[in-house]
């Protein structure tokens, strides 16, 4: 076989091959935020599950207990994932992210991690901006991290600036 039409073929091969790889590592993304997006979804269930059911108990003692001993079962048999102190995120996560329909759009954008992030805001109208910034401009965590840490003064400018100075509070 001459030599160009060895090149000729390895080049074919490598393009295959390029196409291929591609392919996969599309897959391997659009599984990755098919999972993230049922995980977020399920946490926010499971959030509302546990809410719902304490609401109707009167006593906080109580209900801390029984999250402590969901935990311990949860984690058990589900991993770390599930102990105490993510399914107090995930109560947390239902408070603030009330409606499941904004929770399901935004799974699609946002990880577990993000939203993490976002309910240790305490005011709703800083929680809002930085869902939405996160949301438009596909921020990773690391990026809404830093930006949430610089406080509430770097917002309001940022406000003041875009002409939403109705939205301060």
């Amino acid at each position: 076989m001459p030599n160009s039409e060895l090149t000729g073929q390895q080049n074919d091969d490598e393009k295959l091959y390029q196409e291929i790889k591609a392919l996969i590592e599309q897959s391997k993304s659009q599984v990755v935020t098919q999972v993230n997006r049922v995980l977020v979804i399920t946490y926010w269930h499971v959030g509302r599950a546990i809410k719902t059911t304490l609401v109707t108990s009167e006593r906080a003692d109580y209900g801390k207990a029984t999250v402590k001993r969901l935990g311990q079962r949860l984690s058990q048999e589900y991993g770390a994932g599930f102990g105490r102190s993510n399914l107090f995120r995930m109560m947390r996560f239902y408070e603030q992210f009330s409606e499941e329909s904004i929770v399901a759009t935004l799974s699609a954008q946002l990880s577990w991690s993000h939203f993490v992030e976002l309910i240790r805001l305490e005011e709703p109208i800083r929680r809002e901006f930085y869902t939405t910034m996160c949301s438009n401009e596909r921020w990773s965590v690391r990026a809404l991290r830093d930006r949430t840490s610089t406080g509430p003064d770097r917002v309001r400018k940022k406000w003041r600036i875009e002409g939403l100075n109705n939205c301060e509070g």
